[in-house]
């Protein structure tokens, strides 16, 4: 005869107790995410435009969008997409002075899109799931200038969004989760076309992306379909890259490194910036899949498959990089991160599914398993860190971030004022009060000088047709 397993009261108090600690790290996560995105939605309706914002958009005025889109590629930037986005917003003086917070909203929906995309088909559409990751890719955002400013979010925001549909479709054709027919080729195809003329290093990434994954799914399937996506990139990539305004701006440019020593920068830079972020992404993947687990059955990609698909994504990040490494010698402007961070989630992310299918993954029993304990305990010092940085370094933490709440409001009405007088003006020149806040909103923002040539003066003073713009002597 089969025993019965009992348990005892103490055990049931114990799972109890389990149960409600985890219902309430679930609810104090689930809260904390929805403030933080009401946090993006305030801040995204203070945001205002900002010199580069300007340029284009009086570059618009001048030659009309099409033709502004041409004079930027022939004397400055193959960026094409973005070109055409900022100097289509800014071309409108309604829009860019009056609804500028539609910038941002637009690039946290094309993202929350790709997130939900993404886990229809990794993961699962539920909301926490969605949540989850809309979030974590947020927070590793460059908020300031890759969502908050048209010019780096229209370069950088935008490519972010794409790049991760694209990364979704790709994916699942190479694992026979979509059957590649030829309207998701097209539909692909375009996509890396546009993708490519966001910035270099999205394109440089797109085309290591597609090209490791191409050959890799030809390899197994012998089916070179995927090859014309492939091919749409790097005919993107050569429009962008062949652009006379690239070689004018990179004349500008300190002395370059040589290729190699811009390949091993980049795979430096690469275990120096980003491999604790990676390991870190990949246990707070694996809590939260614990804390929040799948309802329903998910196909299984195999360990080759998932290998795979790390080094393609790891791929990507190195080329992505080591277009920076090559002009610049570094990672580059703050903004240039949000696609490395972008990758990187995604990559972590499909190695903690994998060992959650896998390996680590309980049957229901009572209680909590040893990995959903884990994950409480690790979440409480997590918080109880972010409590000590916000009293111990208010400068470097979440306080800055809560006490200045209101400062990107008050950037808004000071600028809204400045905006009005320069429509008002009616001698050609203007002096304003330069913004006097030391410490600056989330929000981007770079102020005019005190010298009417200096380069932000001049689009500035373009824009509002005035013949010179100066702030104030303080």
């Amino acid at each position: 005869m089969t025993p019965t397993t009992t348990y005892q009261p103490a055990n049931l108090h114990a799972d109890t107790t389990a149960t409600r600690v985890l219902s309430a790290v679930r609810i104090t996560w689930v809260l904390t995410a929805i403030v933080f995105l009401l946090w993006l939605v305030f801040n995204a309706l203070n945001a205002v435009p900002s010199v580069d914002d300007f340029c284009y958009g009086y570059g618009e005025h001048v030659h009309g969008l099409v033709g502004n889109v041409i004079d930027i590629y022939h004397h400055w930037s193959g960026r094409y997409l973005s070109t055409f986005l900022i100097s289509g917003f800014a071309g409108s003086a309604h829009l860019l002075l009056q609804h500028y917070y539609a910038v941002p909203f637009f690039i946290l929906l094309l993202n929350l899109i790709a997130t939900i995309h993404f886990v229809r088909a990794f993961a699962q559409s539920r909301f926490f799931m969605v949540l989850g990751f809309f979030v974590l890719l947020m927070t590793f955002f460059q908020l300031r200038q890759s969502l908050f400013w048209l010019s780096g979010g229209a370069t950088y925001g935008v490519a972010c969004g794409l790049f991760l549909l694209l990364i979704t479709e790709t994916v699942k054709v190479y694992t026979n989760q979509a059957v590649l027919t030829p309207a998701r080729v097209g539909l692909m195809s375009c996509g890396a076309l546009l993708l490519a003329g966001c910035n270099e290093g999205a394109m440089l990434a797109n085309i290591a992306f597609l090209g490791s994954l191409t050959l890799a799914y030809y390899l197994r399937e012998h089916d070179k379909r995927l090859g014309w996506v492939l091919l749409a990139a790097i005919i993107g990539g050569l429009i962008a890259g062949l652009a006379p305004g690239n070689f004018l701006r990179a004349a500008l440019m300190p002395d370059k490194a040589n290729i190699l020593q811009a390949a091993w920068l980049a795979l430096d830079l690469i275990i120096r910036r980003y491999l604790f972020a990676f390991l870190a992404l990949v246990v707070l993947w694996r809590i939260f899949m614990e804390l929040f687990p799948f309802k329903n059955r998910l196909s299984r990609i195999s360990r080759p498959d998932t290998i795979t698909i790390a080094i393609v994504l790891f791929a990507a990040l190195w080329a992505g990089i080591f277009a920076r490494a090559y002009i610049m010698g570094d990672l580059g402007p703050s903004r240039t991160k949000t696609q490395d961070f972008m990758l990187i989630i995604v990559m972590a992310f499909f190695i903690a599914r994998f060992t959650y299918l896998n390996y680590l993954a309980q049957p229901d029993q009572p209680g909590l398993s040893w990995q959903r304990t884990y994950g409480i305990a690790a979440i409480t010092v997590l918080m109880i860190g972010l409590l000590a940085t916000f009293i111990t370094y208010p400068h470097k933490s979440w306080r800055e971030v809560i006490v200045q709440v209101q400062a990107s409001q008050d950037l808004h009405s000071f600028m809204q004022q400045r905006f009005a007088t320069a429509q008002a003006s009616t001698d050609g020149k203007l002096q304003v009060s330069a913004y006097s806040r030391h410490l600056l909103p989330i929000t981007f923002f770079s102020d005019i000088t005190a010298d009417p040539t200096h380069w932000e003066n001049r689009c500035f003073s373009d824009y509002f047709q005035l013949r010179e713009v100066v702030t104030k002597p303080q």
